[in-house]
């Protein structure tokens, strides 16, 4: 019925406000109201990290929820053919803060190191994360 129960573990009072930008972000990126929707298509090392792919034309978002109370690195393995990522140089955007999302200090990346890329995860985490060709 499109009804995901909050896996929080004591962050409930704050539950109110994930909500409202949940549906901020719903409304301000179309890709996430219509664009293609791909479910296990992102190889991951985690067996407790659910991944979504979301994306149109020109807009490309990876969603991840992770299942663990554990912080935990994890290997995603995207797959580029499908998103059909021309060659070029990347950012990574956390749309949920709007900043830039850097891991092991690495702002840019190219198409090919964005088929495997780590990413760190906290408890209970959920990270979304816009990939915006660079214009060079």
């Amino acid at each position: 019925c499109g009804f995901i129960p909050s896996i929080w573990g004591g962050q409930e009072d704050d539950e109110g406000v994930f909500i409202r930008r949940l549906l901020q972000m719903r409304q301000e990126y179309a890709v996430l109201r219509s664009g293609g929707l791909y479910l296990n298509m992102v190889g991951c090392s985690s067996l407790h990290v659910f991944a979504v792919l979301r994306h149109d034309q020109s807009t490309h978002v990876l969603g991840l929820l992770h299942l663990d109370s554990r912080k935990q690195d994890i290997i995603l393995h995207l797959p580029l053919d499908l998103l059909k990522l021309a060659p070029g140089m990347y950012e990574l955007r956390t749309i949920f803060s709007g900043s830039m999302w850097i891991e092991r200090q690495e702002l840019r990346l190219s198409r090919d190191e964005l088929a495997t890329i780590q990413v760190t995860l906290n408890p209970y985490d959920v990270l979304f994360l816009l990939i915006e060709e660079i214009a060079e």
